[in-house]
């Protein structure tokens, strides 16, 4: 290079396995940490929401024993190990053989969401009604599982392959809930506008990540917020569930009690009807044994007279 000469160098920095997206820019050291400061505040303030709403989901499973509440915890925690990796936290506050790790896992982690979120979604919208929504639903789980398998090694790693089940998925359970809920699903209404927050979110990091767009450049911290608002929509969908389950038992055991009641007067009824019969018949037995009683009285008492008669006829003989 020449002396007193300008030149420009442009720098590419490209990660294959984390999602963790950074830029360049100049700050001046207490600048930074104040910023920085605010920023680790907030994201854990964040992610302290979607925790407590993960314990809280698995104290309700063990006190009421409803798997939807054991998969949606799990969901949210596998949701909380991509986003603390995802938002570069993980790099700061664990040790190093882990985070190299946990950039290694990234692919297996989509696929680690996805699956309790499926069997979740199962269990919440009662997806086994519906045979071909309930087949999809266990097809994803199964691709999940071979993608963890065969494409989350450092060796075979297809990241891009994750993204478009991943994008396939969020679709369709938006699709589902919505199929489900003119099926009669009450509970679905929420589960569609939660899972379709995050499927707009998605997408639009899933363009972002095939260079397609260029959205979360500055504000790839939305995936935090949608997965804030699902958590929090799916956490009062279970509620509503709950509540509606509640008032379909309260309905049913009315309906069990309106019939028993029912049942007993029928019963009453065949009773009184069969005791009227039995009253009857023994009122007409008791008149055919009083005829009974009357005409074998007028026989013996002809037979009396008869035997009389014959008694002073013989008498009467000189």
């Amino acid at each position: 290079m020449s002396p007193y000469k300008r030149y420009t160098y442009y720098l590419r920095i490209k990660n294959d396995f984390s999602g963790t997206r950074f830029g360049l820019y100049v700050y001046s050291e207490k600048v930074y940490m104040v910023h920085d400061k605010k920023k680790q505040v907030f994201y854990s303030f964040l992610l302290g929401i979607v925790s407590a709403l993960m314990f809280f989901s698995f104290l309700v499973y063990f006190f009421l024993g409803d798997k939807a509440f054991l998969y949606y915890a799990l969901f949210l925690f596998f949701s909380l190990w991509w986003q603390i990796s995802y938002l570069g936290l993980f790099q700061n506050y664990f040790p190093k053989s882990l985070v190299v790790l946990d950039n290694m896992l990234l692919s297996a982690k989509i696929n680690f969401i996805l699956i309790p979120s499926a069997i979740f979604s199962i269990y919440f919208l009662e997806a086994y009604k519906v045979r071909n929504i309930y087949r999809i639903y266990k097809l994803f789980i199964w691709l999940a599982i071979i993608n963890i398998i065969l494409f989350s090694s450092p060796w075979f790693y297809q990241i891009e392959f994750t993204l478009v089940i991943s994008i396939l998925y969020i679709l369709f359970a938006v699709f589902a809930g919505i199929v489900l809920y003119f099926k009669g699903i009450k509970q679905a209404k929420l589960y569609i506008l939660g899972t379709g927050i995050v499927m707009i979110i998605y997408m639009i990091m899933a363009t972002d990540a095939f260079g397609i767009t260029r959205v979360f450049k500055h504000t790839f911290d939305a995936v935090l917020y949608a997965l804030v608002f699902e958590a929090m929509v799916l956490s009062l969908a279970l509620v509503d569930r709950y509540k509606i389950l509640r008032e379909e038992k309260e309905l049913t055991d009315k309906l069990l009690l309106q019939k028993s009641h029912e049942r007993e007067k029928l019963v009453q009824y065949e009773v009184d009807k069969k005791t009227g019969e039995l009253k009857k018949a023994l009122q007409t037995q008791e008149l055919l044994f009083h005829e009974l009683h009357h005409r074998v009285k007028n026989n013996l008492q002809m037979i009396l007279s008869l035997n009389d008669l014959q008694k002073e006829e013989y008498e009467n003989r000189p």
